[in-house]
């Protein structure tokens, strides 16, 4: 009996087995990791950098799963920021914007590394399979980059303020501008723990909006930033 609970208990534990990595082939998990790297140079001469590494997740659900054929996207890491000196902080967000929308993840992520997204085939995409094997580095225009922001007052949130990639001077002033810009398809470990070391008083702003409310009722950029446009997942 006790080997026929064993017989029965193996070939369950088989079916399912099986069972997941057919449904992992017609459903898989799309995951990559990329380094986002910005050089800023400074009125003196010097350059500061600042960089992080976050990783995308993306699937599609099966058609028998409500929604049907939706797909889901997760995404970990942190934003870009780059220490200026003097109490400036220049911060490149988890925020890539494409017209009036705005996404978690570098959507146009293929098309800048050169790849062909041809659209899902089912629960499969051939084009993300090839982003997931791909490692290469590629420099970004000022519009392919990510929203970048400073505060007038690193400790109050609310101060936050929009900073165009193409004028930097115009927020720092003059001499400052954006030397390089690029992102890079990596194995490396993710981003964690700089925002909150760097800008602790964005941590205490989680919840609600950067301007302390808890929904959107203006248009005020403090009013729609949130803690989520500089660290996503991780603990």
């Amino acid at each position: 009996m006790r080997n026929l609970r064993l017989a029965v208990a193996g070939g369950l534990a088989l079916v399912v087995g099986l069972s997941y990595l057919a449904f992992e082939s017609f459903y898989p998990t799309y995951t990559y990791r990329y380094r986002l790297a910005l050089d800023v140079e400074t009125p003196d001469g010097s350059v500061r950098s600042g960089s992080s590494v976050v990783q995308v997740s993306q699937w599609r659900t099966p058609s028998f799963i409500i929604p049907p054929d939706n797909v889901e996207v997760t995404v970990v890491g942190e934003a870009t920021p780059v220490d200026l000196g003097e109490g400036r902080v220049l911060v490149a967000l988890l925020r890539w914007e494409v017209g009036p929308n705005f996404y978690r993840e570098p959507v146009s992520l293929a098309e800048i590394m050169g790849i062909r997204l041809t659209g899902w085939r089912g629960g499969t995409n051939e084009g993300l399979g090839q982003l997931t094997r791909l490692r290469a580095v590629r420099e970004l225009r000022p519009d392919q980059l990510p929203m970048l922001v400073t505060f007038d007052d690193p400790t109050r949130p609310e101060t936050v303020r929009r900073v165009q990639p193409d004028d930097l001077a115009a927020t720092f002033g003059s001499g400052f501008r954006l030397r390089r810009a690029a992102i890079e398809l990596t194995a490396d470990a993710v981003t964690l723990g700089a925002i909150d070391r760097g800008l602790p008083a964005v941590r205490l702003r989680r919840g609600g909006s950067l301007d302390g409310r808890q929904i959107t009722t203006t248009n005020e950029l403090g009013n729609n930033l949130s803690y989520n446009d500089f660290r996503l997942g991780g603990t």
